[in-house]
């Protein structure tokens, strides 16, 4: 692991709905050198639910008593308030640094309804430095034929600190493709 200052972050968020208002089970931050593939500083901590007031969705949360029985206890046994969750990510994140999620609406979307209304707080990122991962990638299939189903996949899915991680590789091998395309290599 690479331990000096990269210029990306990559979120990922285990949720108990897809809305902006979802109730958060874990959170993890990963910074990576988009150009290199580099993965920096990593940040992951299951969140206590049951005292969030936030929006839990029937459906999401009958999905995850359908999943792996360890991923299950260790997402759903967070003791750590979301307000001390998000207060620990705002020192993570560094100004000017560009964050990324998995699709527009999702892992930044609900970051930003968290700060907003758990504990009153700007997001420590410029709304201008949001990233979506899903248009990066689409980008890169049709410009350069860069293909991401792929890239093999390290951990267990649903954990937020390896899908993270694997995100930060995707958008990274993508940045590459497009850039290499663009080189005409």
């Amino acid at each position: 692991m690479n331990t000096t200052f990269c210029k990306d972050v990559s979120f990922d968020l285990e949720t108990l709905a897809l809305t902006a208002d979802a109730t958060i089970l874990s959170v993890a931050a990963v910074n990576f050198d988009m150009t290199t593939g580099n993965i920096g500083r990593m940040l992951y901590t299951t969140v206590e639910y049951k005292n969030q007031e936030r929006f839990v969705d029937i459906n999401t949360f009958n999905w995850w008593k359908k999943q792996n029985p360890v991923l299950r206890k260790e997402v759903f046994g967070g003791t750590r308030a979301l307000k001390e969750v998000l207060e620990e990510l705002n020192k993570f994140i560094r100004p000017n640094q560009m964050v990324w999620g998995n699709g527009a609406n999702f892992d930044i979307a609900i970051l930003e309804h968290a700060y907003k209304h758990v504990i009153n707080f700007k997001t420590p990122w410029k709304f201008w430095n949001g990233r979506d991962m899903r248009t990066r990638i689409k980008d890169a299939e049709q410009l350069a034929g860069f293909k991401p189903k792929a890239m093999p996949f390290e951990g267990r899915k649903h954990r937020a600190l390896d899908d993270a991680v694997h995100q930060a590789k995707v958008i990274s091998a993508a940045y590459q493709a497009l850039y290499n395309k663009i080189q005409g290599h």
